[in-house]
């Protein structure tokens, strides 16, 4: 069994990165908010990564998924322990902090969950009702520091509107409504402020 990896980045695949350890390459699946937390991802940057290794009777070639945390990993096992919800769906799920996702469980937001990559309506309600009273610790815990400066004005418009589309968000509707929330609030500093934001109203 494979816990963690420590190596250099060596470039993508379609599903994933490779990580060069000792001169074998490992294609490793990163959810989202993961790849976001560790920044810009150069030929040779130096990663360390928690490692869930997930084989099954159906696929049983392993797949490797990565994370910079042990509470994501964690969160990631939790996701998925859902039925309904595979590994891989639980990854894509990912796309915001592990406490924003935690707190709209807790809370039953199905409205966001059922919108984030991967998960139906049907899963969404699967997810609030099986996991809403186990989700406490994750929804205290706090947010990893970004790994550079925070977006401008014109790049945090355009990042938040981006995942919202990927969430499923028509793009003129995103945009206006992130365009709107800015206006409102001048406390929006991230863009899962704004998502988070967009999901309450």
């Amino acid at each position: 069994m494979i816990a963690a990896l420590r190596g250099t980045f060596r470039g993508r695949t379609d599903d994933g990165i490779i990580l060069d350890v000792g001169g074998v390459g490992y294609e490793i699946v990163l959810p989202p908010i993961v790849e976001q937390s560790l920044g810009a991802l150069a030929e040779g940057r130096a990663l360390d990564l928690r490692i869930a290794y997930v084989a099954t009777r159906d696929n049983p070639i392993p797949v490797l998924y990565g994370f910079a945390r042990d509470d994501e990993r964690k969160f990631w096992d939790l996701l998925r322990s859902v039925s309904r919800v595979g590994p891989k769906s639980a990854a894509r799920a990912m796309v915001l902090p592990i406490n924003r996702i935690a707190e709209a469980i807790r809370d039953q937001n199905t409205h966001l969950v059922d919108s984030l990559p991967g998960i139906s309506a049907a899963g969404a309600e699967k997810i609030v009702a099986t996991l809403r009273k186990k989700v406490g610790p994750f929804a205290e815990l706090e947010e990893a520091a970004a790994p550079e400066a925070p977006p401008s004005g014109d790049e945090l418009e355009r990042l938040a509107v981006e995942l919202l589309v990927e969430m499923g968000i028509r793009r003129p509707d995103a945009r206006k409504a992130v365009v709107r929330l800015l206006k409102e609030n001048d406390q929006l500093h991230a863009v899962e402020d704004i998502i988070m934001e967009y999901f309450k109203q």
